[in-house]
């Protein structure tokens, strides 16, 4: 079956820029976010302005969109630059062209309705000529735009084969990714959750990225592992349901347990410890899994003990909990599917020399338990790109859901990275403009609109912006300093009550607090500033006493003040007692060199939704407070939550120049570009308390443990897992129940590339197109079955386009081989010998 891919892909690469980057999008539930998604596209675009720079511009390839950042090499800056459909601009920001210098990493985010992507690119360095040459750049842009091609079809052809499996280990549930490329994890993300901080939206949205072969935590469980008591150990004895299948590829053997791949090489001997606790040896006639079967006490016969370990004399069988264990083996047959019960697959022995004879010891690894009937949604995104040479040693975090790949042998380079991530980013800018200094930003309600406000007076000024998320109480702020209740939080006792957040225009040296100093606040300022307070350096407890608690910052240059701000917050209490249906009051007094500025009160309410008391002094909306001199911006959002710091201090997001200054105020959860994977995780016990400990005052807890594992790509069956077993402990572990779990087998689904190839690689006017067809073969093995059906094929075509053009200084386009470079190198003024305009 043969299956194009209709989104284009094609990429304009003026200028030799090559694209790593913008996927494609597959079987997502909101047709809205499928349309937005598909459309917010651009090809970029790009020309010479000089000898080492050039001018970033773009096209939008099917839809109005708007170009909301450009990222290079790290730096970001706003353009929000507007395209309709099929249109090209050149970017441009604080009205100067952006230019990048070659060998940059851009990154564009496109903007679309409800959707937002972000597309990298590498600025390559380009040659003397007016256009691409096949057999120039054959070497480099063919693999380049192939490696790009195949990602997207591998993307796309997963949907419906699981990238992930999940599967128990001693303390709870793993999940691994079993691809060949990274992927993205989202745990349960609030799905259109905004949030005011990154560091907040990411723990929301619990995002991991796992390369392959790399395993996470998703559920944590109590463990039972060996135990102490009476002077006698006892150990925890697990049986567990594994189904699987040894496929023989030739010499190698691949074994795959529980759709876990768990060993690849020769047939000879090699012992096996799979990812999920199943200890297997490999031979030539087959896979052999140990178990061992109880068969009871010892009886009269006794047991005999030698070397460390003791037996039963009844049967020769392993003594320990006061039983008799004889081991055995199961046979799976090389290329034969098989299934069963392995009791005690926890259990094994160490061993060592000693002088002129073998010491054993008995090990036995944990065995999850627990109470639990839960559904935890996984929503898998695309991890990286391609990776051009060499293989991925670690991946790096960049913020904003971008995931820095960095190869062996290749130093610092950054070589394909993107992420398209479960956060949507939502920014003000400030460019500096003759009649003032214009504020700009999007609101998550409709990221196509552009709000902007002239700022004309320098000093301190107050943007408030609606973002479907709460702000801090931003109580006072001139042209010197700002002071917000960052938060309250009255039930939660690990952190304070109300936090205290504040900034300055002034660059602070360092901050001390009840002349006790705190990490400096380093920077290049020469103001020291003292904190003095009868509660926390940010914030207070709640101790509903009816006291004015007060806050104070003092602040000096060379000894001489620049200005003094106090806090004073009354935590008010219940003059009626415990049984009064009056809330407790609040006031919140601001005073600024001992004037009364600001007075705030009232009472606290009860939020059924969040179940906890409230102030009602948070808006609706965020502010940004803006500070600029005609020259330096300096800009702080203040969403609720913000001011995690020690002495609640926050620097400013500033420039230098005063052309430009850009800050992210929110981030939204979005599961665009995701698969959705459900796993359901069921368990269970029953405890018997066995005796008592006189010295320890211990008792001494039989557990009969039993868990259970489902794991579901959309709604299809793709993982099964289930462990069974019997555990000591001395932790009270109360009540439960219990029940046998089911004996389940889902087959294991591979799919690979069994053709290869691009076809027509040819020159065009300006640039290339090559069209890239895989053909998928999957393999459904395990549970009675071991079949191999071709899957589809996909094929999709890549364009790199676009001739090399230079900007003269004069305006005028001309090709490269028409310019002229001015001989004084500093300057980097361009001429065109002739003009094309």
């Amino acid at each position: 079956m043969q299956e194009a891919i209709s989104l284009p892909l094609m990429v304009l690469i003026a200028a030799l820029m090559v694209a790593v980057g913008g996927l494609v999008v597959w079987h997502f539930q909101d047709a809205q976010k499928v349309a937005d998604w598909g459309e917010a596209y651009v090809y970029p675009l790009a020309r010479p302005y000089n000898d080492t720079h050039f001018w970033l511009g773009a096209q939008a390839a099917f839809a109005d969109v708007v170009v909301g950042r450009v990222a290079v090499d790290g730096a970001e800056y706003l353009v929000s630059a507007r395209l309709q459909r099929e249109k090209q601009a050149w970017l441009n920001y604080s009205g100067q062209p952006l230019l990048v210098r070659c060998n940059s990493t851009v990154a564009y985010e496109v903007r679309r309705g409800s959707a937002s992507r972000v597309l990298a690119f590498k600025a390559v360095c380009p040659e003397r000529e007016a256009s691409l040459k096949t057999e120039k750049h054959g070497d480099w842009l063919l693999p380049m735009m192939v490696a790009y091609g195949s990602y997207v079809l591998d993307y796309v052809a997963f949907n419906e084969t699981a990238v992930i499996t999940a599967y128990f280990k001693g303390d709870g549930v793993y999940v691994r990714n079993i691809w060949d490329r990274p992927v993205t994890i989202a745990v349960d993300p609030p799905i259109g959750a905004a949030y005011g901080d990154l560091y907040s939206a990411a723990s929301a949205a619990r995002m991991f990225v796992l390369l392959p072969g790399q395993e996470a935590k998703i559920v944590s469980m109590n463990s039972l592992a060996p135990v102490d008591f009476n002077y006698v150990t006892y150990y925890p004895v697990g049986r567990r349901w594994v189904y699987g299948i040894p496929l023989v590829n030739g010499s190698a053997v691949e074994l795959w347990l529980n759709v876990v791949p768990s060993y690849r090489g020769p047939a000879s001997g090699a012992e096996v410890l799979s990812p999920i606790g199943v200890r297997a040896y490999v031979q030539p006639d087959g896979v052999r899994l140990p178990y061992w079967v109880n068969t009871g006490p010892p009886g009269n016969e006794g047991t005999i003990c030698s070397d460390g370990l003791c037996y039963c004399k009844k049967n020769g069988g392993l003594y320990f909990n006061g039983e008799c264990y004889v081991q055995g083996e199961h046979l799976m047959p090389l290329g034969a599917s098989w299934s069963g019960w392995v009791e005690g697959y926890n259990i094994y022995f160490k061993t060592w020399r000693e002088l002129f004879r073998t010491r054993y010891v008995f090990k036995a690894d944990p065995i999850p338990y627990g109470q639990l009937d839960r559904a935890v949604t996984l929503y898998v995104y695309p991890g990286a790109v391609f990776n051009m040479t060499g293989s991925v040693v670690n991946a790096t975090n960049l913020g904003n859901g971008t995931v820095a790949l960095r190869e062996a042998g290749s130093g610092s380079a950054l070589v394909g990275y993107q992420l398209v991530g479960p956060l949507q980013v939502f920014e003000v800018g400030a460019v500096r403009r003759p009649d003032g200094l214009k504020v700009f930003w999007s609101e998550p309600a409709n990221p196509l609109d552009v709000k902007e406000a002239v700022l004309k007076r320098p000093g301190g000024n107050v943007v408030n912006i609606t973002a479907g998320a709460q702000g801090a109480a931003l109580l006072y702020a001139d042209d010197k300093f700002w002071i917000a209740v960052a938060d309250f939080d009255i039930l939660n006792p690990q952190r304070k009550n109300v936090r205290i957040a504040f900034g300055t225009s002034f660059e602070i040296r360092n901050i001390y607090h009840n002349n006790f100093g705190y990490p400096p606040v380093t920077g290049p300022g020469d103001v020291d500033c003292h904190i003095q307070t009868s509660g926390y350096q940010d914030g207070f407890d709640w101790p509903l006493d009816g006291k004015s608690h007060y806050w104070t910052l003092q602040c000096r240059r060379g000894g001489q003040p620049v200005a003094t701000y106090r806090l004073e917050v009354n935590l008010g209490s219940r003059s009626c007692g415990l049984l009064c249906i009056q809330p407790p009051s609040y006031s919140i007094k601001v005073y600024v060199d001992g004037q009364l500025v600001r007075e705030v009160s009232g009472r606290l309410y009860w939020d059924s939704k969040a179940y906890r008391w409230e102030m009602p002094i948070f808006p609706s909306y965020v502010p940004v407070y803006v500070w600029w001199n005609g020259s330096e911006v300096k800009m702080w959002g203040l969403p609720r939550g913000v001011g995690e710091t020690v002495v609640g201090y926050i620097r400013p997001k500033q420039t230098n120049t005063g052309a430009y200054v850009r800050l992210p105020y929110l981030y939204k959860v979005t599961d665009i570009a995701s698969y959705k994977y459900t796993l359901r995780v069921k368990a269970g016990y029953t405890a018997q308390q066995l005796g008592y400990d006189h010295i320890t005052g211990n008792y001494l807890y039989k557990v009969q443990a039993s868990s259970v594992l489902w794991l579901y790509l959309w709604d299809k069956l793709v993982g099964y897992d289930a462990v069974d077993g019997v555990g000591y402990t001395t932790a009270y572990v109360g009540s439960g129940s219990y029940s046998a779990p089911d004996e389940a087998c889902v087959p294991t689904k591979i799919m690979k590339p069994k053709n290869h190839e691009h076809r027509n690689w040819k020159e065009v006017p300006g640039g290339y197109t090559v069209d890239i067809y895989i053909t998928y073969e999957v393999r459904e093995f395990g549970c009675g079955s071991d079949v191999t059906y071709t899957y589809k094929e996909y094929w999709t075509t890549v364009k790199a386009e676009g001739n090399i053009y230079v900007i003269s200084d004069q305006g005028k386009t001309c090709t490269m081989q028409q310019r002229n470079i001015d001989t004084d190198k500093n300057t980097g003024k361009v001429g065109c010998v002739s003009s094309q305009n």
